[in-house]
């Protein structure tokens, strides 16, 4: 928004004496009116001289702009992605570690133990919400680790609660599985135990 602003500057005259000479300084004050037209703020300064016999000095207005300087912050936008990991199944590992550690030994074939096939393409079936003969557990639950008989026997706590158990532990034939392939086997029936 503008504001106009009239500044009137009074006219003042002073006269000497008619009788002076020449040498003697006449003093005369103009009058003069200015119009100043400012933003939100402005100054004005209003100037006033005489005239002498050596020289005319100027009167005038003169103003003086306030700039104002308008800040503007970036807005600064932050995106998070969450990349996430698609569940693990058989085929991420786990159905290499039953070929190397339990079909070779004992549960594959025409008559496997306890009548639980592990080999490619019948695991899946014959474990995943399948009732254990050892335990009131299923051999694995999908999506509860702790709720598998399998995790138990893998760990060789499986006479132990929750699974209260029979039998030998797994492997029944060669060393336990590693840390890291049980670790794999819990994480893949956490995911859902997918095929």
């Amino acid at each position: 928004m503008l504001t106009y602003r009239i500044i009137t500057v009074s006219s003042l005259l002073l006269a000497l004496n008619a009788c002076g000479s020449d040498d003697e300084e006449t003093n005369t004050t103009t009058s003069s009116t200015a119009t100043t037209e400012t933003g939100t703020t402005g100054t004005t300064t209003t100037t006033e001289t005489g005239l002498t016999e050596t020289g005319l000095t100027e009167t005038g207005t003169t103003t003086t702009p306030t700039n104002t300087t308008t800040s503007t912050t970036p807005t600064t936008t932050t995106t998070t992605t969450t990349t996430t990991t698609p569940p693990l199944t058989l085929a991420d590992g786990v159905q290499d570690i039953l070929n190397a550690d339990c079909t070779s030994y004992c549960h594959s074939g025409g008559s496997p133990s306890g009548n639980l096939d592990l080999s490619s393409g019948n695991s899946h079936a014959g474990m995943v919400g399948v009732s254990s003969t050892q335990s009131a557990l299923d051999i694995i639950t999908a999506g509860d680790a702790s709720r598998s008989y399998l995790v138990y026997k893998l760990a060789n706590t499986h006479t132990e609660p929750p699974a209260n158990g029979s039998g030998s532990s797994m492997p029944k034939s060669g060393d336990a599985l590693s840390a890291a392939d049980q670790a794999l086997i819990v994480a893949w029936i956490n995911d859902g135990a997918n095929p």
